[in-house]
């Protein structure tokens, strides 16, 4: 038995790779040890919006799946997908023999061993019936079909629950909780601590102001002077307005034009919030880490101590880097 595992590129391909490397013994174990698996993995953009039905599924996914001998195709997307308000974690068409799996809808958390419980969960719905392949395989792989066609469902771990429909089946979440997971699942899927790697001009302002506040005697008596509470509202100030730029810069936010849209609207924007603030505060964690090593190097005790008349414990070193790092994100912004 041919499984063709497709998926959309990052996230997905690294989880679909994974995958498709183990999935064969896991087959073997979980659903049938009678019948020889192999599986089989492309990279393809999958196309189709949030709401495409079961039926749908196909010609949104068709492009991808190739015209060579395959039994069970599964695709792997990082893209959201919902019923209604509830969303879908994983989705098949029986009779094509089609299932695939949104990354978004099975949360942040164990998000690959989630991945495979449904794959192994949706092979065994798929393998249930006495439908016709979506393909043409050999004669041997039809003898093997024929012979182990009806194939017990797997039992895995905690899934959403399924929605039965007449052209396939749903695993579906709840509105509430469910919808909080999938938001989670796109934070994860948007990688965010990687963000700072695109932000170019913001890095740009970022280094520059750094390196002209961290030589800066001002620079460093402000540091030493604003207390605890000021410190971080400056910090909160300064990761605030670099995401309010970025979001307003790169027009970001999602704006409903009717009732049904709002929904949606709100789940992106709390993504995009969510990401942004997670990537921002990454940068700001390394900066800072960056600076007090650089700090350390360059302002020693006797540099400080010819120039303010001080010498420096740690909090005093801590509260110059925490100054200069959140004046440097203000220049980033």
């Amino acid at each position: 038995m041919v499984v063709r595992v497709v998926s959309d590129p990052d996230l997905a391909a690294a989880v679909a790779e994974r995958l498709s490397a183990e999935l064969p013994d896991a087959l073997a174990s979980q659903v049938s040890a009678d019948v020889t698996w192999r599986a089989e993995w492309r990279v393809a953009p999958i196309k189709g919006d949030e709401q495409l039905g079961v039926s749908g599924l196909v010609d949104s996914v068709g492009d991808g799946i190739g015209d060579d001998v395959w039994d069970v195709a599964v695709f792997i997307t990082d893209l959201p997908r919902r019923s209604g308000v509830r969303p879908v974690a994983a989705e098949l068409a029986q009779e094509e023999r089609i299932a695939l799996v949104s990354l978004p809808g099975l949360g942040f958390f164990r998000l690959y061993r989630r991945t495979r419980e449904a794959v192994l969960r949706l092979i065994g719905e798929l393998m249930t019936g006495d439908h016709r392949p979506a393909s043409s395989p050999a004669e041997d792989t039809r003898a093997t079909r024929r012979k182990h066609g009806r194939l017990p469902s797997v039992r895995v771990g905690r899934l959403p629950a399924d929605l039965k429909a007449p052209d396939g089946v749903r695993l579906v979440g709840s509105a509430g909780l469910g919808t909080v997971r999938m938001a989670a699942g796109m934070v994860r899927a948007n990688q965010p601590w990687r963000l700072f790697l695109g932000l170019s001009r913001s890095l740009a302002g970022v280094f520059a102001t750094a390196a002209y506040a961290i030589i800066n005697v001002t620079a460093w008596k402000m540091g030493l002077s604003l207390g605890p509470v000021r410190q971080t509202i400056l910090a909160l100030a300064a990761v605030a307005l670099l995401i309010a730029w970025l979001i307003v810069d790169h027009e970001l936010w999602e704006r409903a034009r009717d009732r049904d849209g709002q929904r949606q609207a709100h789940l992106y924007n709390a993504t995009t919030l969510i990401t942004l603030t997670v990537g921002v505060l990454c940068l700001y964690a390394e900066l800072f880490v960056g600076l007090f090593l650089v700090q350390q190097l360059v302002l020693g005790p006797r540099t400080l101590m010819q120039t303010i008349s001080q010498t420096l414990g740690w909090p005093g070193n801590l509260a110059i880097v925490w100054f200069l790092t959140s004046a440097a994100i203000i220049g980033g912004a």
